[in-house]
């Protein structure tokens, strides 16, 4: 298997990642082309299944595949759509992943076979995305409506209709507890609230622009959000103050963390950026893409981006990222 070679610049401190080719490291996979398009898919979702070697990527060509990242194949398409697929989510076990978008429909299905196991009710506007609790007792669910709507996962019926300040939400998260969870959209503000009464804890201002995507970090204490203004606001949640990472050259339109202290995002300059938060500094790209990067999913052993040049791209991770040495520290 090959790895990244990271290379510590001694006068500035940067790290710079450099894929080699072979292995699993800088992968690229091409989704087929479907008869309806006549080309490869637009990628906006891609999504790590829990506990396998599988993920799920879905587009503007209408289905959901889900490949095997360690056999190198396709597994499954799941047909059932009738639009671009906007969102995917999988249930924290990994039995069940959920599809959503422009189609108004969330589908349910059964990952160890294809199988559609049924939809929620199909909703008054187009689906940008979904998320499970931790839990995986409910699915909360947003798009081009002013607010979240918290499904039990179980009656599939409706438990909270959470109020939002936009009618175009992109982005959307619970807490690693479970105890909030929060949303952003075209305002640039935030909303976050209590799961267990659906009361508002939190509304703040991050971005200029449009959010369009956010995540907690893996220890809760940090909420992370980006958008189209190019910036990465990271808000600390216990003395609710933030900072801004260094302005990105592109539009920022997804972001994953692939350590407790690290992430990734992607955005509008085709290049996957790594970040540390501790130094508040980028520490690494990735250059492969040759259009926007629209999608990040990581689970600290891979990295899997998606964007518009139709291409679906692993990285390996392992040992590589938690262990990055830090500005003014020894090589390691």
């Amino acid at each position: 298997m090959s790895t990244w070679l990271f290379a510590l610049g001694l006068s500035t401190g940067t790290v710079l990642a450099q894929p080699i080719l072979g292995g699993i490291s800088g992968r690229e996979i091409r989704v087929p082309g479907c008869e309806t398009l006549g080309r490869a898919p637009v990628i906006t979702s891609v999504r790590l299944q829990p506990g396998a070697t599988r993920f799920a990527v879905a587009g503007d060509d209408h289905l959901v595949s889900i490949w095997d990242w360690a056999e190198d194949r396709l597994v499954f398409r799941l047909r059932g759509h009738q639009d671009w697929v906007q969102t995917l989510a999988f249930s924290p076990d990994g039995r069940v992943l959920v599809s959503s978008g422009n189609d108004r429909r969330v589908i349910f299905w059964d990952t160890s076979n294809g199988q559609r196991l049924g939809d929620l009710e199909t909703l008054p506007c187009a689906v940008t995305q979904l998320s499970f609790n931790h839990r995986g007792n409910q699915l909360a669910v947003t798009g081009f409506e002013c607010g979240v709507r918290v499904y039990d996962v179980v009656q599939r019926r409706m438990i909270h209709m959470l109020e939002g300040s936009s009618a175009d939400l992109r982005a959307l998260a619970f807490s690693p507890d479970d105890r909030w969870i929060a949303v952003g959209g075209r305002d640039g503000r935030i909303s976050v609230w209590r799961t267990d009464d659906g009361q508002l804890v939190s509304h703040y201002a991050a971005h200029r622009q449009r959010i369009r995507d956010l995540a907690f970090s893996p220890q809760g204490v940090q909420l992370v959000s980006c958008g189209e203004d190019r910036r990465v606001h990271v808000r600390c949640l216990r003395e609710g103050q933030g900072f801004d990472l260094p302005p990105s050259p592109g539009k920022v339109y997804a972001l994953t963390f692939i350590s407790p202290t690290h992430l990734a995002t992607g955005g509008s300059d085709n290049v996957v950026r790594l970040w540390d938060l501790e130094e508040r500094a980028q520490v690494g790209e990735l250059r492969d893409h040759y259009g926007s990067v629209a999608a990040l999913a990581s689970n600290g052993e891979i990295l899997v981006s998606g964007g518009f040049d139709t291409t679906v791209r692993l990285w390996d991770l392992q040992g590589r990222v938690a262990g990055l040495p830090r500005q003014g520290s020894e090589r390691q």
